[in-house]
């Protein structure tokens, strides 16, 4: 029997048969494949593991009990023409869903990644829910493309966090996150608004040449040793204000717009690595402060 194919030649599988193998604990690998159907896990018999959730967790109403995925999961080249529910999942090993591509909206709310989670040049035709998740290693979101809403509210990055070259056409989120590593942004693309509110980043942050759309809120987060934003682009308001900077911050008045706003915030003269910050203008005369 030959095997059913697309129009463009991939190979037709069910989501039917990937949730078959994670329900007998059996390894998950394709490549270059168009997956009809709804990857939902939500009903399947898997094992469980008890975790603490924290009071933010609770308002974002995790589950305390995550379906264990003991194997590994890669899904890469491929198209998945449905909606995708990991919710509360505790993935074990490493996945991979690099250069693939989500039609629907993709759930991964309060789930958890022991291993390294690549993204890596993956398309989210729909809304991608990464709120409360837990990334263990390191975590690749380069050159994806997020079309509409992106949440990562509340989700905490245990190592490196690759966000390079990544578009978001529409809001994202990413407030009272937790950046354990290096948060890399260089040249990545905000389309709405971008919240980064009250979000902890590790030691060496980087935004250099990321263009911000829209508003940007960088209320009371705190930054470590190194804040870049050398050459990026606020078009929208941008709000700084109670932000905490550790000890080099790069960034200098040309890039700003519109309002800008560091009312409140902790940071010394001597911090700023480029010209300016305490004492410039705006072109219209009004202070930035």
């Amino acid at each position: 029997m030959e095997p059913e194919t697309s129009s463009d030649q991939r190979r037709v599988i069910q989501a039917s048969e990937i949730l078959a193998k994670i329900e007998r604990g059996e390894d998950v690998e394709y490549d270059d494949r168009i997956i009809e159907g709804d990857l939902d896990i939500s009903g399947l018999e898997l094992p469980t593991e008890h975790v603490e959730r924290t009071a933010f967790d609770k308002q974002l109403k995790l589950s305390d009990d995550l379906k264990l995925i003991n194997q590994q999961i890669t899904i890469t080249n491929s198209e998945i023409r449905g909606i995708v529910n990991f919710s509360n999942t505790l993935f074990s090993k490493q996945i991979k869903f690099e250069c693939a591509k989500f039609s629907g909206d993709a759930n991964f709310l309060g789930a958890k990644f022991g291993g390294d989670a690549y993204f890596g040049r993956a398309e989210f035709g729909g809304n991608a829910y990464f709120n409360g998740a837990r990334f263990g290693e390191d975590t690749n979101f380069r050159g994806t493309k997020f079309t509409e809403l992106a949440v990562f509210r509340g989700a905490r990055f245990g190592r490196g966090a690759y966000f390079i070259e990544a578009k978001f056409g529409q809001d994202a989120y990413f407030g009272r996150d937790e950046f354990s590593g290096h948060a890399y942004f260089i040249g990545a693309e905000f389309g709405g608004h971008s919240d980064f509110s009250e979000t902890k980043f590790g030691v060496h942050t980087n935004f250099e040449k990321v263009g911000f759309g829209g508003d940007a809120d960088f209320r009371n987060a705190k930054f470590g040793w190194y804040a870049g934003f050398k050459e990026a682009e606020f078009v929208g308001d941008a709000n700084f204000g109670r932000a905490e900077f550790g000890r080099t911050v790069d960034f200098d008045y040309d890039q700003f717009r519109r309002n800008l706003s560091f009312k409140y915030k902790k940071i010394r003269p001597s911090q700023v690595s480029r010209a300016g910050m305490s004492n410039s203008k705006k072109k219209d005369g009004r202070s930035r402060e």
